[in-house]
């Protein structure tokens, strides 16, 4: 798989992850990373915490993201 956003200007750079938002392939230069908190909700007592996620985006989804869309 190719780096969509790569691809658009015509080179080559293989992607090293799926971006979790709209699927494209995406390079280290165009990867963004963040955690999540993974809080588990439970029917009686207290909530299950657990270690934080990962989430990977491409640029264009995290901005989305981070405008609630």
């Amino acid at each position: 798989m190719l780096c969509y956003e790569d691809a658009k200007r015509n080179v080559e750079v293989p992607a090293v992850a799926s971006c979790q938002g709209c699927g494209a392939g995406v390079c280290l230069d165009h990867l963004e990373e963040r955690s999540v908190p993974r809080v588990t909700t439970n029917g009686v007592g207290a909530p299950t915490v657990r270690p934080d996620g990962r989430v990977l985006h491409c640029a264009s989804c995290l901005t989305a993201a981070a405008r609630g869309y």
